[in-house]
């Protein structure tokens, strides 16, 4: 598994702009949350989320963790990924912070 570093030294080679923006999930399989999407989303998003969702599940049953051994870690394994995700990919986009004591 990739920490983001690589994607973030792409980013910073070429010098690129991101934002990061919310949209709902899976409105391909569900047009009522259409309904609260953002002004700027388009079709080619719903599809871009379709196949993002697509992939995901793919990759998923590729690396499947036996559900007998997953049930006792799953909760901590799926929480620990997530941030460590979040955290790599996102603190270069944010100002150093020192704490105030």
């Amino acid at each position: 598994m990739t920490n983001g570093s690589e994607h973030l030294i792409l980013i910073q080679q070429k010098q690129l702009d991101i934002q990061v923006s919310w949209m709902p999930s899976h409105t391909a399989d569900d047009p009522k949350k259409l309904g609260i999407a953002p002004s700027w989303m388009r079709r080619w998003h719903v599809l871009g989320n379709k196949q993002a969702d697509l992939k995901a599940d793919a990759g998923a049953a590729i690396d499947k963790i036996p559900a007998c051994k997953a049930k006792d870690i799953s909760w901590i394994l799926h929480l620990d990924l997530i941030q460590e995700c979040l955290i790599a990919v996102s603190k270069p986009f944010f100002p150093a912070r020192t704490r105030a004591y």
